[in-house]
């Protein structure tokens, strides 16, 4: 009885923890990953193509906008790739090439609203 109850521990210990890499919440998904075969048996992350990661806008009255697109820092007017970086505003890039108009956002999936009415206006207990 304890033999095949052993066993049957085993097995769901082992099944379980394969389950649990393939629901590990931490993993990086599959795009960002390079075959382990190729790099020594280790996963590496990379960045995919076409990944806006940072804007840098200049001060008041100096510098130019310039932008960090695929790990490279560019200017308005340089090349990424086969594409030019025709406009920088805080929150998104636009790209020019041989296929079109290409928007890369920083923040994808989250949007810039003003804030208005009550908002704006402090409370009666908050003044002094």
């Amino acid at each position: 009885m304890a033999i095949p109850l052993i066993s049957l521990l085993a097995m769901a210990l082992l099944s379980s923890s394969a389950l649990a890499d393939e629901a590990d919440p931490t993993r990086p998904p599959a795009a960002y990953l390079v075959n382990p075969s190729q790099v020594g048996g280790t996963p590496v992350e990379v960045v995919p193509p076409g990944r806006l990661t940072s804007i840098v806008l200049p001060k008041r009255g100096g510098g130019q906008a310039r932008a960090v697109i695929d790990g490279q820092l560019v200017r308005r007017g340089e090349k990424v790739g086969d594409s030019t970086l025709v406009r920088i505003s805080e929150t998104e890039v636009l790209l020019e090439g041989p296929g079109g108009k290409e928007t890369l956002y920083l923040t994808p999936a989250v949007t810039k609203k003003p804030v208005t009415g009550k908002a704006m206006r402090p409370s009666k207990k908050e003044t002094p």
